[in-house]
């Protein structure tokens, strides 16, 4: 056993690296420039949704590291703690020796593992009572160590089947990405204007709630440019990265995704939306997530080529509304 688990301990090491793959993609390539600039419009919210769930992915793999982590030091205090009761057990095999019962030790001796060692001591009945408490303690051990196993075990088998989808997400959106940055590249002035526009004036909150504190950090970075997976200021952010980076330096931690973000705080009707309250967008599950200031104005980080920036919501495209306590 304590090879399999050791063996299984090294293999932990195969959980940290993920691989990158391209990929292709069969779009038609625009005709004009009101195709260019729908079809732009069109990719940027494929390409959030596919980021999501690449993201969702990566998150599914930190927890999973985190399995293992925890697993494996179960694996080996389980290792220590057979090493520790055996020891026990050895001792009670050797005053048995030296009391004369050889010839029901004896098999007990030859066993070739923990399990069978016990299950001949208990069909031999060849020990007390008092004794019998280090076998107990030495089978709990034994049992702690092959849960350990397994649980290790499903971890790197699931990690794997992970970084298998992380491989296919990360070759669906690489060729998309280039798509839309090559119909970006083409665009005219005018068509860009339509895409940025203006990117809205500062609105001061009052009160000191989480949700407002987040709402006022993320107009701090009105202006800065959207990044696909983007989580920080420089080089720029995505939608869900600046809502992360927003409730994070609330005070408040936020996951990274659309994908979970949308499970975050509880449901809210329209009515009753505060400043900080998350707005989703674009299907079920959402492609796109902003933070709600008032007045029916919301700020988010909108597709490449764009900046933060406060608009109005569009209902129309709104699919969860969430508040954040």
């Amino acid at each position: 056993m304590k090879r399999t688990m050791r063996g299984l301990l090294a293999a932990t090491a195969l959980i940290v690296s993920v691989s990158i793959a391209p990929g292709s993609m069969a779009d038609p390539d625009p005709t004009n420039a009101s195709d260019a600039l729908k079809q732009y419009q069109e990719l940027s919210k494929s390409v959030q949704s596919v980021v999501d769930q690449k993201k969702k992915v990566e998150d599914d793999i930190d927890a999973k590291k985190r399995d293992a982590e925890n697993a494996k030091a179960a694996a080996e205090q389980a290792i220590k703690d057979q090493e520790q009761y055996r020891g026990a057990v050895d001792q009670i095999a050797a005053q048995a020796y030296t009391n004369g019962q050889m010839n029901s030790m004896s098999a007990l001796l030859v066993a070739k593992d923990p399990s069978q060692f016990l299950d001949q001591m208990s069909a031999l009945d060849v020990l007390s009572h008092n004794n019998q408490s280090a076998i107990t303690d030495l089978q709990k051990t034994v049992d702690a160590a092959a849960a350990a196993n397994k649980k290790l075990q499903d971890s790197i088998n699931s990690t794997a089947k992970l970084r298998s989808d992380l491989e296919a997400k990360q070759a669906e959106l690489a060729p998309q990405i280039a798509k839309v940055e090559g119909i970006y590249n083409r665009l005219s002035g005018a068509e860009l204007a339509q895409i940025t526009g203006n990117r809205g004036t500062k609105i001061q909150l009052l009160g000191n709630s989480v949700g407002t504190r987040a709402a006022m950090i993320a107009q701090d970075f009105l202006g800065v440019q959207y990044v696909w997976g983007g989580t920080t200021p420089s080089p720029g952010f995505d939608c869900s990265g600046l809502v992360q980076w927003a409730y994070n330096h609330a005070g408040r931690p936020m996951s990274r995704s659309t994908y979970t973000q949308v499970y975050e705080g509880t449901p809210v009707s329209r009515d009753n939306l505060q400043a900080g309250d998350l707005i989703f967008l674009y299907g079920n599950p959402p492609g796109h997530v902003g933070i709600y200031l008032a007045g029916g104005k919301y700020i988010n980080a909108p597709t490449t080529g764009d900046v933060v920036k406060i608009v109005n919501v569009p209902w129309g495209d709104v699919t969860a509304m969430r508040h954040i306590g």
